[in-house]
């Protein structure tokens, strides 16, 4: 109970709330977070975001007729069955209602699509922090709004704090689960009216109180990854069946002395940076440093220490930039993340000079393993505490 009244403590009250929008996912993180609302007292309606059907992903059926869904390594989700748990977890829960937000449109249009396009310009691109920006944090937050909702809840793992006015993004206390990065691009007036229960517990007192209040999801699994793909051989099945761009055979090219080395079935969309390069009858191991869509050239390199691996600066596009945080001309002394599970480093930001330019030069403090073009990256304050912006790797 001292833990519940721990994160009720630090919930605004039900009087300066009112009604509370609740992304409910059927997950355990969402269940807990419609659960402390309740206690807290709040008007609370579950909201399953709709983001792709099933039918689109050439899914097919099971025995009883139902979608057989992605089946991934540790997650089995359809559409259909996830909307089915989201509502008994509301009606579980007490709920003053429920409902669906069809924004499947616009998850196509402004998430899928543009992830598609990327790869067919050969980044690598991850949907999940414009997901959050537009469509979660966009899209629905504005929904909610004009229904009369006041304020919106999620089960992420990130604090809220506010200061002269303004709304900050913070590290969640449990660094495990800390889910910051992906909120990183979000601009920060969206989170004002935010409630994000999770960000100061950890994941285990999160399977505790699901426990304690008999919710009967403890051992439910988290979801993972973009399950809405339907039934295929792999993601990059799936991502072929919606590209225009066919298969050109091409050459891997050795980045030492442009000699070709061994022709490639013409399917480069999904290589990627620093991935091994399947090259028979040689010695050693080949990776992936560049490619030319072009020219169907695939640039490799022999072994994981070869300098083309690595960069000590790299130009990036922001995305968002927190206004609090000002970039002096000498630059600022900040930490960088690259991905969701890797570690901020140090690093000195710079910004380009030109009218309405928005790019930056992130320069490392020593040599590190080169981001692929069209990766998001997310800038923690040298504390790495607060996140205070995000940014998009340009091709090199």
């Amino acid at each position: 109970q001292g833990l519940v009244d721990s994160v009720l403590s630090h919930l605004p009250s039900p009087e300066e709330v009112g009604r509370v929008g609740l992304a409910l996912s059927g997950g355990i993180d969402s269940a807990v977070t419609g659960w402390l609302l309740r206690q807290r007292g709040y008007r609370v309606t579950g909201v399953f975001l709709r983001s792709w059907d099933v039918d689109d992903g050439d899914s097919e059926s099971d025995e009883d007729g139902g979608d057989v869904p992605y089946r991934g390594s540790h997650a089995t989700c359809t559409a259909r069955r996830e909307r089915l748990h989201a509502e008994q977890i509301a009606s579980r829960l007490g709920l003053d209602d429920f409902f669906e937000a069809d924004l499947r449109s616009d998850y196509w249009t402004r998430v899928f699509q543009p992830l598609v396009d990327g790869y067919e310009r050969g980044e690598t691109p991850n949907p999940d922090l414009t997901c959050n920006r537009l469509i979660k944090f966009g899209v629905l937050q504005e929904r909610l709004l004009s229904q009369g909702f006041r304020w919106m809840a999620t089960g992420h793992y990130a604090q809220l704090e506010k200061a002269d006015g303004f709304t900050m993004l913070r590290r969640a206390r449990d660094r495990q689960k800390d889910q910051s990065f992906f909120l990183a691009s979000v601009p920060r007036e969206r989170f004002t009216r935010c409630l994000f229960p999770l960000g100061n517990i950890y994941k285990s007192d999160v399977r505790a109180i699901a426990d304690s209040a008999n919710l009967r999801l403890s051992q439910q699994v988290t979801s993972r990854g973009m399950c809405f793909i339907g039934k295929q051989k792999s993601f990059c099945d799936f991502i072929a069946n919606h590209t225009s761009r066919r298969p050109q055979p091409g050459y891997f090219v050795s980045i030492d002395d442009q000699a070709p080395l061994q022709r490639h079935g013409g399917n480069m969309v999904f290589l990627t940076f620093g991935q091994r390069a399947r090259i028979g009858g040689m010695s050693g191991r080949y990776y992936v440093v560049g490619k030319d869509m072009e020219r169907s050239v695939v640039w490799v390199c022999r072994g994981l220490d070869h300098p083309s691996l690595e960069e000590t600066q790299v130009t990036v596009e922001t995305i968002y930039w927190d206004p609090c945080v000002s970039l002096p001309p000498k630059g600022l002394q900040c930490l960088v993340q690259t991905g969701s599970c890797n570690e901020g480093v140090p690093c000195l930001v710079h910004a380009i000079p030109g009218e309405g330019s928005s790019r930056l030069t992130v320069q490392y403090t020593r040599a590190r393993r080169r981001t692929a073009p069209g990766q998001d990256v997310a800038f923690y304050t040298d504390d790495n505490q607060f996140c205070v912006g995000a940014a998009r790797v340009e091709a090199s």
